[in-house]
């Protein structure tokens, strides 16, 4: 397994093991499963990505530059198996990545020993929302998409 891989794995797990629950009904906390496939794309994957840039960071006291450093597995609709090839940035991707499935490009902004900043950036180049170090949330930045139901913004469907 590639460095950090164990954590990254869990996370990547969590979020099928979501989507499944709430696309077929089996999940048994009807109310957490709703929210994860309601859940816009920018906001799940800034989350996603948040964390494991924590877990990353406590193994190496410092952010990496580059998504491949970070080995994240992620793909919407967030079914997928874990040797998918398209399921990890690759050395090519640098700091911008637009995961399989998504909408947008992905960016480490700014990554330094002590601080990380990722930004969700559309196809006209306009960042949406933004998440650093420390925060649960993204914060939006820009105007709100035309359509801000969940359902129609990339959520797990």
């Amino acid at each position: 397994m590639r460095r950090g891989g164990s954590a990254h794995l869990l996370w990547a797990t969590l979020l099928v093991l979501a989507c499944a629950q709430a696309r077929d009904g089996t999940g048994t906390d009807g109310d957490e499963a709703v929210a994860d496939r309601q859940t816009p794309e920018p906001i799940l994957f800034l989350r996603t990505a948040n964390r494991a840039m924590a877990d990353y960071h406590r193994q190496h006291q410092r952010y990496p530059l580059a998504w491949h450093d970070l080995d994240l597995p992620f793909a919407l609709p967030g079914f997928f198996r874990n040797d998918d090839p398209d399921l990890r940035a690759k050395p090519s991707d640098g700091a911008r990545w637009r995961p399989r499935g998504c909408k947008l490009t992905y960016v480490i902004k700014e990554a330094t020993a002590t601080t990380v900043l990722i930004q969700s950036v559309n196809d006209s180049g306009e960042v949406e929302y933004e998440i650093e170090q420390g925060m649960e949330d993204p914060r939006r930045v820009g105007a709100p998409p035309a359509s801000e139901n969940p359902r129609d913004t990339g959520g797990c469907r």
